[in-house]
């Protein structure tokens, strides 16, 4: 099965490594998210995360994350 197969090919096992060891770098995600991406875009922001919850390797923390995503002015949303 492919995800998103009409545009850009969709996830891959080479896409999200994770090893089979739960969610990599959850919170790392999101900081980067907030600074690269929703930060530059306009309007009402939202941000959807699909976790497991166990994040496994991040080298930010979960307040750095969160902080990120206040400043960029945008809501998470998170479903286990």
């Amino acid at each position: 099965m492919r995800m998103n197969a009409g545009v850009g090919g969709g996830i891959t096992p080479t896409t999200v490594p994770s090893a089979g060891r739960g969610t990599v770098a959850v919170y790392e995600a999101v900081w980067l998210a907030s600074k690269e991406k929703m930060r530059t875009e306009v309007g009402r922001k939202a941000l959807v995360l699909i976790t497991d919850g166990d994040d496994q390797g991040s080298r930010t923390s979960p307040a750095k994350a969160v902080e990120a995503a206040q400043k960029s002015d945008s809501i998470i949303y998170v479903i286990l």
